[in-house]
């Protein structure tokens, strides 16, 4: 296995795709295991099939439509567009700070960089940010210009019905993936790198709506055809991966009051054990049954115990810093933070299935765990320290080193052979928006709490799989997460583009109540290695 790493980390470019299928059916072959993150070049022609040039606009529509600067505070489609993708940081990096942007040590000796590094709301694969939004308004559809912040009109009309958008939407959003910008770092994992980062958009958009007085709805099903006609997209070059209606948001006379399910039975009401009587003599088993329901349910010694998660307004974690540029610290996580992470980053549409890895949890044992929602408990796979194994699964040194650092993570995971019978190829896109939009609530639910994350997609999913017992003919892995306190020294100096937010405490200031520790004292000579 440690061949396969170094075998991937030594092949820099590729000029090709691979082209012979060796599996008729293309979403098989798509996931097969030996599909690892390649760089492959592209064609450079606008012309092509698959080039990635984007929509054309229409030569008898105007050439931009400018958007208010900076984005007035508020309801407003400017507003929105910013808060979910625009540019709203530019951040001063150092050379070290770039590792995680690059494939390792190696390449950072080449090419060092540095300097400022323009940033936006929500995290995106390697940084390229391969997402493009579409907006389909009454009176046309537009491309979404991020770096002048302006609308690019496409087609006059209105065709939202066209699309799929429901009558009752005052508009929607079309997200489509840039397969030749994530393809130049990433080759044939771009589409569902792609995929992942659309799903990371979904969830701030229904997180970052109801400023605006909207909500934010996933359109399902769609025509992806339709859609990519309508905006004029090669739809092997800018793939259509998701439709989002915003609707009016209901008043709070007709939204319905939050139900509290606790995670423990309230045995504090229950009645004294019941008397015995002629029930017990004429149907025992029927009192036997009946007492054992009255009791409640037996203590489950076979899975883990959680804290219960907080009440969390994923809002809040929004202007909060989401990653640490220097890693992470090993300190102790709560308890408390990590059953609410773990709470937000599963919703009932996302099926598959979520793991953990648990490190240094105040009141958890170290292992690996399958996550069960529905009972908020524990389910053991193994113990002991789980970072060992899963940095000989990653690719990257970076990654590698998150896994000894991290408190604890979270696992994505789902079996394709499910989804591929249920919904075909179509089923690839929907697996990995849905595990990104879980691993974005994940982020914020992380920031709310003062807590750093950091998503990897390049680990060997066949040898994860191994690692959590999960038994399936194509990788099931999808993502991972890195959960924990930044290290010291995370801070960077940043410039906010747009209007100003209320920024909270940075936990990642160098002012932070942590003292260096010998172990932070190891590690900075490990990053700080040539």
């Amino acid at each position: 296995m440690v061949e396969t790493v170094e075998k991937i980390k030594a092949v820099k470019t590729v000029d090709t795709v691979e082209a012979p299928l060796p599996h008729p059916d293309p979403a098989t072959d798509y996931l097969a295991p030996h599909i690892v993150p390649t760089p492959v070049h592209l064609p450079d022609t606008a012309s092509a099939p698959g080039s990635g040039s984007g929509a054309a606009p229409d030569p008898a529509l105007p050439a931009a439509v400018p958007l208010p600067w900076p984005p007035p505070p508020g309801p407003g489609l400017g507003t929105l567009l910013h808060a979910v993708y625009g540019l709203t940081r530019a951040q001063w990096l150092t050379a070290l700070d770039r590792l995680p942007l690059v494939g390792g040590f190696d390449e950072l000796a080449v090419e060092p960089g540095g300097g400022p590094v323009l940033r936006r709301p929500v995290p995106s694969v390697g940084a390229l940010y391969g997402v493009g939004l579409h907006c389909v308004l009454p009176d046309g559809c537009y491309r979404y210009d991020p770096l002048h912040h302006r609308l690019l009109p496409i087609r006059s009309g209105d065709h939202r019905a066209a699309i799929g958008i429901p009558p009752t939407a005052e508009f929607g959003w079309v997200c489509t993936v840039s397969v030749r910008t994530i393809a130049a770092r990433y080759g044939e994992f771009g589409y569902r790198f792609g995929c992942l980062e659309t799903g990371v958009v979904t969830a701030q958009c229904e997180v970052v709506a109801p400023s605006a007085g909207l909500r934010a709805a996933r359109v399902v099903p769609f025509d992806p055809a339709v859609a990519a006609g309508l905006l004029r997209l090669d739809p092997l070059a800018d793939p259509v991966t998701e439709v989002v209606a915003f609707h009016p948001a209901p008043s709070a006379a007709d939204a319905a009051p939050p139900a509290e399910y606790p995670n423990e039975p309230a045995t504090a009401l229950r009645a004294p054990e019941p008397p015995r009587g002629p029930v017990d003599a004429l149907l025992p088993r029927t009192a036997a049954l009946l007492r054992a329901l009255h009791r409640g349910p037996a203590p489950d010694h076979s899975t883990v115990e959680l804290p219960r998660a907080h009440p969390l307004d994923l809002a809040h974690g929004l202007a909060r810093p989401r990653s640490a540029l220097r890693g992470l610290s090993r300190l102790p996580v709560t308890g408390v933070d990590f059953a609410t992470v773990l709470s937000a980053a599963t919703t009932p549409e996302d099926g598959g299935f979520l793991f953990c890895y648990v490190n240094e949890v105040t009141g958890l044992p170290r292992g690996l765990f399958r996550y069960l929602p529905g009972r908020h408990r524990l389910l053991p796979i193994s113990v002991g320290n789980p970072g060992p194994a899963l940095a000989d699964c990653a690719v990257q040194d970076f990654a590698r080193e998150g896994f000894h650092d991290s408190a604890a993570g979270l696992i994505w995971a789902a079996d394709p052979a499910d989804g591929l019978r249920t919904h075909g190829a179509d089923a690839i896109r929907l697996r990995y928006t849905r595990v990104g939009a879980a691993a974005h609530r994940a982020c914020l639910a992380a920031a709310t709490h003062g807590l750093a994350a950091r998503l990897h997609a390049d680990a060997l999913p066949a040898e994860v799989d191994r690692l959590l017992g999960v038994q399936a003919e194509l990788p099931a892995s999808t993502l991972l997460l890195q959960l924990g306190l930044p290290a010291p020294g995370t801070a960077r100096p940043e410039h906010r583009l747009g209007p100003a937010t209320p920024h909270p405490p940075n936990p990642t200031d160098d002012s932070h109540s942590h003292k260096p520790t010998k172990h932070d004292h190891d590690r900075g000579h490990r990053r700080n290695r040539p």
